[in-house]
């Protein structure tokens, strides 16, 4: 992969983890505790894989394909 496709990458991750935590802010019907549980794991899954990503392309000098 190259640096830029990591970058993408992890924005996209970024982007997703908002989307599913927007979700699950607009969809508040507290029906169960555990689905409410598992969106908070996949936004934090998300968030961090895509930040790690992310900082992984900005700050590598060259990556091998």
């Amino acid at each position: 992969m190259n640096k830029n496709d990591f970058i993408r990458t992890g924005i996209a991750f970024i982007i997703t983890s908002a989307l599913i935590a927007f979700i699950n802010l607009a969809s508040n019907f507290e029906v169960d505790n555990r689905l409410d549980g598992m969106s908070f794991a996949l936004t934090m899954i998300f968030g961090l894989l895509g930040s790690i990503m992310s900082i992984y392309g900005i700050f590598s000098k060259k990556i091998c394909r």
